[in-house]
């Protein structure tokens, strides 16, 4: 799934995992009203936060119903937000804005993998269409989005990365004041703004930490660029820290109804950073974090608190590979 954001852990905060979960399904319900079932693929964690945002400014909780049996669920039914929902919206819309601008943005950059996959033009004209005819789409200024975005690519190939950062910001802000202005809460726009601001920033130096050793390679410019790895750490992690104590502040002054769940996916998104950072720029593997749960689960299990549900044909199998059942997002989970 793409997006910076991470979902609360499933161990330590059940109840805000199933509300993630009812705000990504709304989602990918929508994604697949405004455009195709294929097209569910776009879903981004961003715009899910997104969804949860709006609901909670808005201070009511979407309309909810039962979705059917889905593999990211294990199967197993679930109350989601309903698609019409202004929540399910904003993640639909947003996921396929997202989609449409990172693959226009690479293939403007010659990426020709996309050559190779002409599906793929389909795909961001179908999302490019959907985006433009959205009735939420009259809120948003895209003709300004669209600016601050290839402001953002001019100035990564010029290696101007203060603009590149700043641009970013922007964006990431204009969106979250859209996100106040379609909860009707015109009032915390600035707010809701800076909140914005600080995942973008930490979105794009998360980015460009991930792909120094690549752009070194590819002879492409980087941020990070004349940096040793222990000065290239410690850069990420002052961004780390300075984005968490921002947006704690950012969610205090906005006043939320559902603070605990996007403070839980702020905090699990630096945690997810800060892991990256001392993996050098890899991201934490699936396989160490179920490890790093299962004494977790266990204690869960013993409590009789441990919900997963796997047949007896599966549950060896997972066994024997350290699976931390739910922990991930994986269709056996």
């Amino acid at each position: 799934m793409f997006g910076l954001m991470r979902k609360p852990c499933r161990v330590h905060q059940p109840e805000l995992a199933d509300e993630w979960m009812k705000y990504m399904c709304g989602a990918c319900l929508a994604i697949g009203d405004l455009s195709s079932t294929a097209y569910r693929a776009t879903l981004n964690t961003d715009a899910v936060f997104l969804a949860a945002f709006v609901d909670s400014l808005s201070g009511n909780d979407s309309d909810s119903t039962i979705a059917g049996r889905c593999a990211l669920r294990g199967f197993r039914q679930a109350t989601v937000t309903t698609s019409g929902s202004n929540a399910s919206q904003v993640g639909a819309f947003v996921s396929l804005l997202l989609a449409s601008t990172k693959v226009a943005d690479d293939m403007a950059d010659g990426d020709k993998s996309y050559t190779r996959m002409p599906f793929i033009t389909s795909i961001l004209a179908r999302a490019q269409q959907s985006v433009a005819g959205h009735p939420l789409v009259g809120l948003l200024d895209t003709d300004a989005l669209q600016a601050l975005i290839s402001a953002e690519t001019d100035a990564s190939r010029r290696g101007d990365h203060a603009a590149v950062v700043s641009s970013i910001e922007a964006a990431y802000g204009m969106v979250f004041s859209w996100a106040a202005a379609v909860a009707e809460r015109p009032e915390v726009a600035t707010h809701a703004m800076k909140l914005g601001a600080s995942i973008g920033k930490l979105a794009i130096h998360l980015d460009s930490y991930q792909d120094r050793q690549k752009d070194a390679r590819n002879g492409m410019l980087n941020m990070f660029d004349g940096m040793t790895d222990e000065q290239s750490a410690n850069k990420m992690l002052e961004v780390v820290n300075e984005t968490t104590v921002t947006s704690r502040q950012a969610l205090s002054d906005l006043d939320l109804g559902h603070s605990l769940l996007l403070g839980s996916v702020i905090e699990q998104t630096a945690n997810f950073a800060r892991e990256t950072v001392a993996n050098n720029g890899k991201a934490p593997s699936a396989r160490k974090r179920h490890l790093r749960h299962r004494s977790e689960f266990a204690r869960a299990a013993t409590a009789g608190k441990n919900r997963i549900l796997v047949s007896a044909s599966i549950a060896p199998i997972l066994a024997s590979v350290g699976c931390g059942c739910d922990v991930c997002d994986c269709c056996c989970c």
